[in-house]
């Protein structure tokens, strides 16, 4: 699955037979979430304009099943900011200390 809109912006970026292609784009573009299709969609790829802290990365790294959504504002996501359900898509964050600054990073 996948953040809901509400969380912040999802790009589509060009397609690519690798994962680790599609997170390239995605820390090139200074997102630090993809989603990487599977099945059907294998080969989609798009970037995430959300915010990950490295605080939030370990924690993902430790629950990378059942993690908060990060979103594109600082200190509390909006209410509506939840993990929707998508079989054609899985989600990645990227560790924030691998990449500069952030798009959703605004300061």
């Amino acid at each position: 699955g996948w953040a809901s809109d509400e969380c912040g912006e999802r790009i589509e970026m060009a397609g690519t037979k690798s994962k680790d292609d599609c997170a390239r784009q995605a820390r090139e573009a200074g997102m630090p979430g993809f989603a990487f299709g599977q099945d059907e969609a294998f080969g989609e790829c798009y970037g995430e304009v959300i915010l990950v802290t490295q605080e939030y990365f370990n924690k993902y790294k430790i629950d990378p099943e059942n993690p908060a959504p990060p979103c594109g504002e600082k200190g509390a996501c909006p209410p509506k900011c939840v993990w929707e359900s998508n079989p054609y898509v899985n989600t990645y964050a990227i560790n924030p200390s691998s990449m500069g600054k952030q798009k959703a990073d605004t300061s």
